[in-house]
């Protein structure tokens, strides 16, 4: 069994010299919330500067869907407006594209709307 840590909606693990990323709200279909964002920087960061991790896999909890994009609801919590949850996700999917190990998406369930993006980021 490899060392993780279990956030509230973000589990992290590594597996050998890989690092686990489950999106761990099946009831929302996986939905990215605004403060899950700041949790996958927070981990891409970690997993880039760990010598141990060479590899990233992302997955979802359960089977409903791997992802559903980004969870508006969350956006407009705290007075934010959709616009702004919608750069701070488009912001999350650069800052994917730019990793310097290797990521790998374990699609186990649809793949809907922003999910599709994450999925290809």
């Amino acid at each position: 069994m490899g060392r993780g840590r279990m956030e509230s909606e973000l589990l992290y693990e590594i597996r050998g010299a890989a690092a686990w990323l489950t999106i761990n709200r099946e009831a929302r279909r996986n939905a990215i919330s605004q403060e899950m964002m700041g949790e996958i920087m927070d981990r891409l960061e970690e997993a880039e500067a760990d010598p141990v991790v060479r590899a990233l896999c992302f997955t979802g909890a359960g089977e409903k869907a791997f992802c559903s994009g980004a969870d508006l609801a969350s956006a407009l919590t705290g007075g934010g407006d959709v616009t702004t949850g919608a750069r701070r996700y488009a912001s999350l999917l650069k800052r994917m594209a730019r990793m310097g190990k290797p990521m790998v998406a374990r699609v186990n369930g649809p793949c809907l709307a922003g999910g599709m993006g994450f999925m290809l980021s």
